[in-house]
């Protein structure tokens, strides 16, 4: 796959899980959270085995047993974790913050997946990636100036923040992946084990028998989800991280024109300034990539 084609697939994978968390929104107010990440993701999971299936009658015999004992790859384990954590912190945030609010926060992931590149020295160091990744940091600064004064909203701004360290370890581990590991495989394994965390939830929340209308919204979360995910996964595989990271920027977009439509919310102005230097990072970060 070409760089240009991984960034188109990124973006529409983040415009899957701008959907995918418009219809959480939507649901968190009458489910709770364990209870909305088990339905979501069996479903899910469904998507993506079916999907796996397919995958398989085009694999050679001989890679099977070699893909089976990828399985137990102590980073897939890692980012299983990792999916785990960022379901459970989006649905909290997004259950107590506006959408646009929660998607810009969000939004630091690839600055922060771009330092940690340079960090482990997979990716070369370089001052304009600072200066970058600065200017990125201090939009979401102003993202979170708006809010910081609403109580109401501070669970779910915490929430987001810790959801943006999720997405980034995922992404860092994602790309560190063992080859022989279809991107199906990775995505159901992921979807599983978001299911299975929900699951652990139950003891601690009070379940309820779900409406027809929470069926619906979950089971079209469940379709945006397993889409994004496996869009992510490959888009993540086929380039170098800071190249297609920046595309994620795209969320932003997605995610303010569906709160709009659905709840009114638009951003303010200090909240607008922050989400442009996140774009602006994003771009020059692009573009630094390229360059390189």
């Amino acid at each position: 796959m070409t760089p240009r084609a991984a960034a188109l697939l990124m973006t529409a994978g983040m415009g899957c899980y701008a959907a995918n968390d418009a219809l959480v929104k939507a649901a968190a107010s009458a489910l709770p959270t364990g209870q909305l990440l088990t339905l979501r993701g069996a479903l899910a999971c469904l998507i993506l085995v079916a999907l796996e299936r397919l995958n398989r009658q085009r694999v050679a015999p001989r890679d099977i047993g070699l893909r089976r004992t990828q399985m137990r790859s102590p980073m897939l384990m890692l980012r299983c974790v990792l999916e785990v954590t960022t379901a459970g912190f989006s649905v909290l945030a997004l259950a107590n913050a506006p959408l646009a609010t929660v998607s810009a926060i969000m939004m630091s992931a690839p600055l922060l997946v771009m330092l940690c590149s340079c960090v482990l020295g997979w990716e070369p160091w370089h001052k304009a990636r600072l200066v970058v990744a600065g200017g990125g940091l201090a939009g979401v600064l102003l993202v979170l100036q708006p809010d910081a004064s609403m109580p109401a909203a501070g669970a779910g701004i915490a929430a987001a923040c810790l959801c943006a360290a999720s997405l980034a370890g995922r992404d860092v581990a994602t790309r560190r992946l063992p080859s022989q590991l279809s991107s199906t495989d990775v995505a159901a394994l992921a979807t599983a084990a978001v299911c299975a965390g929900g699951i652990l939830l139950a003891p601690l929340e009070t379940w309820a028998v779900p409406h027809s209308n929470d069926v619906v919204l979950v089971a079209m979360a469940a379709l945006c989800a397993a889409l994004g995910n496996l869009a992510l996964v490959v888009a993540c595989r086929s380039a170098p991280l800071s190249l297609i990271a920046p595309y994620r920027y795209s969320f932003i977009v997605w995610a303010t024109a569906l709160g709009f439509l659905v709840w009114g919310e638009m951003p303010g102005l200090w909240q607008t300034v922050g989400i442009v230097l996140l774009v602006v990072g994003g771009v020059l970060g692009m573009r630094d990539a390229k360059q390189r």
